[in-house]
């Protein structure tokens, strides 16, 4: 019984533990250390798929944009080269009539085919959208080419722009050269101030209100006509220009309806 006892308490006492040994102990701290660097990794991990989640958002939202200010500005480059062929036309009309086909024009279209002679229609467009557009971070390939197509559609815009201060100054020669026929006597040639921008419609009215007599004398006048002249040539450039912007929008928004 003594015997059993003793075999029972032997079985029952705790082992005494085995010493740790180096290379135990370089296991264990590799796969604590491989479980801190895996937590790290996948902490990195996650915010790297937040902020690209939050930029392919960000962008999505920013093409959706772009797509509405592309049909504002094409509305808007549509209305720009259908005004700009209404005056061409009239100053086409303006230089072939004769004085019997002007004494049958009613007073309100001589108004019309004067006003034509100056006037220049232009494009105003808005680009919020496609500047924040150029400002985000590129995400693919079809990202890379609607900024590639955003670019033509901006240089085609700075084209007309320049095209459209060109333009101004031959419709500024136009409105000097019809000054005197407004006021007899009154004209803004040297020493005399230019015609404001609120005056030329004034200006415009009171030569149409004079008649067929003074409507052929512009078309007589060389001064008249050539200014008239060379402004419709630029104003014809411009009307090109207008197209090639139309045709950018065009291939931007194809690309948009892709993606």
């Amino acid at each position: 019984m003594v015997a059993a006892q003793q075999n029972r308490e032997t079985l029952e006492s705790p082992r005494p533990q085995e010493p740790m040994t180096k290379g135990w102990r370089w296991r264990r701290g590799l796969a604590e250390g491989g479980i801190i660097l895996a937590s790290v990794l996948g902490a990195f991990w996650v915010d790297a798929a937040w902020e690209r989640s939050q930029d392919r958002e960000l962008e999505e939202a920013i093409l959706v944009a772009v797509s509405e200010e592309i049909e504002a500005n094409r509305t808007n480059v549509l209305q720009a080269i259908q005004n700009t062929d209404v005056r061409l036309a009239r100053i086409d009309r303006w230089l072939a009539i004769d004085a019997a086909s002007a004494s049958l024009i009613a007073q309100d279209s001589l108004l019309d085919l004067v006003t034509a002679l100056p006037n220049v229609p232009q494009y105003l467009p808005v680009h919020s959208a496609v500047t924040m557009l150029m400002q985000t971070p590129v995400r693919d390939q079809a990202g890379i080419e609607a900024r590639r197509l955003v670019d033509d559609y901006l240089r085609a815009w700075g084209s007309v722009e320049s095209m459209h201060e060109a333009l101004r100054s031959r419709r500024d020669e136009v409105q000097d050269a019809l000054a005197p026929f407004g006021v007899r006597g009154v004209g803004s040639g040297p020493g005399r101030a230019a015609l404001t921008d609120d005056a030329v419609p004034v200006l415009l009215f009171m030569i149409a209100r004079q008649g067929v007599p003074v409507f052929m004398e512009l078309r007589q006048d060389e001064r008249v006509v050539s200014a008239v002249l060379l402004k419709a040539h630029w104003q014809d450039v411009y009307r090109m220009e207008l197209g090639i912007v139309l045709e950018t929008l065009d291939s931007l928004d194809g690309a948009l309806d892709e993606r």
